[in-house]
């Protein structure tokens, strides 16, 4: 299973050594799709898009969301040997134009909830030709094309697909975060699709029986249940884990709490990956006598959450953690799950080399904190670089290894911690503060849903730290009441100067605090000073 495969080559497998296996299943609308079924599908987009003019090697823009047909449109535009380049179907503006410029894609494949919005780009962003994609399972569906003609997609076209896709092939260029500029788009080899996807399942350690718990995993009926957008590696990594496995994927546009444990009971998913904040929004709901019944074996949490054994405990399952991005394939992981707390992120994978280094990229010795970087021993395991930003690519690659732009300790045993990304790093009075760690501690409040710790500037030099913080509806805590209760887990040089409530934090399109913006417009009118113990004048 460790043999590097491209996706589309082993879905196409999958078809005609298994035809009638199920795959995918739309929670949605709750229909089955087989392996034959959506390999037959993406014959049919391939044909469709060719027909369009898209070649080999061409871009494809998309903005689709998390359902069968759009893995039958990725699948179809990777049989064409062509790159999709997805994106967020949220994007609006200046965000929705760099995204499609950057893309350089003449045609794009749009899902009909947000095409009022894309089509309405003009000028050089906009693709020349654009396919629209109504609400309809596999197969069948309403298309309508806003520009050129779309060949009907009744029945497969006759022959096979080309050749295996080979594994320095782009699987998908996927654009990251832009929280201190433009965002980037990431070009993501076959190759690392598949490093990826198994690092998506728990590796090392042994359970009960004495089976490795990734024997142990294979040895399920593998179910994955999958509520991540499709512009995410968190959506694509687990359908070719699944594909090797022979599993199913559950498909769910977003994350819903109320759906979740419903759904799966009810599709038999056996894992899945929740980040923290959907951990703690299934950990904070109201205790069930069903709880315990469900059949979920393993669950990735990432980042861990504080008492993560009391979520076990009462969901009755098992958690391993890793350390990713979008650059990477899965680097650190937890030694199957066995967790060595609730903060380190694992030790390296077999298959790659890791380092926590200074500014001159020399390493540094356990205790110490610097910037991870990362080398792979398979080629084409990382990113192949940035489309259309050779600069940026460089920067990121430079002494031959990829630096990930996030603070890490490791200690002796070869467990690694992530610190912070370093440029969300607060120096007060001389110490490193992890926003991170802090926003963790206030996390723990009763009361609290979510916050956003910054460095803002100083009247004696370097930065004082604020907090931003969204309460529970029915949360009646003060500033004073937060800053007294935070006295008594957070050492003095961590204690939060400033404090401010907001319904929501701003966030980029892939769900991270735009903590840029909270940095350059900090001081407002309902920004407490715990120093004066009254709000600040914004005009000040």
């Amino acid at each position: 299973m460790n043999e590097p495969v491209a996706f589309p080559t082993l879905v196409a497998a999958r078809a005609s050594e298994t035809p009638d296996a199920p795959f995918l299943v739309d929670a949605t609308t709750d229909r089955t799709h087989t392996y034959a079924q959506i390999h037959a599908r993406a014959r049919q987009w391939s044909a469709a898009l060719a027909a369009l003019g898209v070649r080999a090697g061409d871009p494809v823009a998309t903005m689709l969301r998390n359902e069968p047909e759009s893995v039958a449109i990725w699948l179809g535009i990777g049989y064409l040997g062509a790159i999709e380049v997805p994106g967020n179907v949220d994007y609006r503006g200046a965000l929705l134009r760099h995204y499609l410029s950057t893309s350089g894609a003449k045609v794009a494949v749009i899902h009909s909830s947000c095409a009022a919005t894309a089509t309405s780009v003009v000028g050089a962003a906009a693709p020349e030709q654009t396919v629209v994609v109504g609400p309809g399972p596999v197969p069948g569906g309403d298309f309508v094309v806003a520009a050129g003609t779309l060949p009907a997609l009744t029945a497969p076209p006759p022959g096979e697909p080309a050749p295996p896709n080979a594994l320095s092939g782009i699987a998908s260029v996927m654009f990251t975060s832009g929280t201190t500029g433009p965002s980037k788009g990431v070009v993501i080899p076959w190759a690392q699709l598949h490093e990826s996807a198994v690092g998506w399942m728990p590796a090392g350690g042994r359970g009960a029986d004495g089976r490795t718990h990734a024997e142990e995993y294979r040895s399920l009926d593998p179910c994955y249940y999958s509520p991540f957008p499709f512009h995410h590696m968190a959506s694509r990594a687990p359908l070719h884990l699944m594909a090797l496995l022979g599993g199913r994927v559950v498909l769910r546009p977003a994350f819903k709490t109320d759906l979740f444990w419903p759904e799966v009971r009810r599709y038999g998913c056996t894992s899945t990956e929740l980040l923290g904040t959907m951990a703690l929004f299934l950990h904070n709901a109201p205790p069930s006598p069903s709880d315990r019944d469900n059949p979920l074996r393993s669950v990735l949490v990432v980042p861990l959450i504080p008492h993560v054994d009391d979520f076990c405990e009462r969901f009755d399952l098992r958690v391993w953690t890793v350390y990713n991005m979008t650059e990477l394939s899965i680097p650190l992981v937890s030694d199957g799950f066995d967790l060595v707390d609730e903060t380190s992120c694992g030790r390296v994978r077999p298959g790659y080399q890791v380092r926590v280094v200074d500014e001159q990229d020399d390493p540094v010795p356990p205790g110490t904190v610097g910037e991870l970087v990362v080398r792979a021993d398979r080629p084409w395991a990382l990113m192949a670089g940035y489309l259309g930003m050779p600069e940026a690519t460089v920067h990121a690659w430079r002494n031959l290894w990829l630096h990930t732009g996030d603070a890490f300790r490791h200690d002796a045993d070869g467990n690694f911690y992530f610190v912070d990304r370093i440029k969300d790093t607060i120096r007060r009075r001389g110490e490193n503060i992890s926003s991170l760690e802090l926003e963790a501690e206030v996390r723990a409040i009763d009361g609290v849903l979510g916050v956003a710790a910054v460095g803002v500037p100083s009247e004696v030099g370097e930065e004082e730290v604020k907090i931003v913080v969204v309460r529970s509806p029915a949360a009646t805590l003060t500033e004073a009441e937060l800053r007294s209760q935070l006295a008594e887990r957070l050492p003095r040089f961590m204690m939060p100067r400033y404090v401010e409530w907001v319904e929501e934090l701003p966030m980029t399109p892939t769900q991270k605090v735009r903590k840029d913006v909270l940095r350059t417009t900090w001081r407002t009118t309902t920004t407490w000073d715990a120093t004066a113990a009254s709000y600040l004048d914004a005009g000040e």
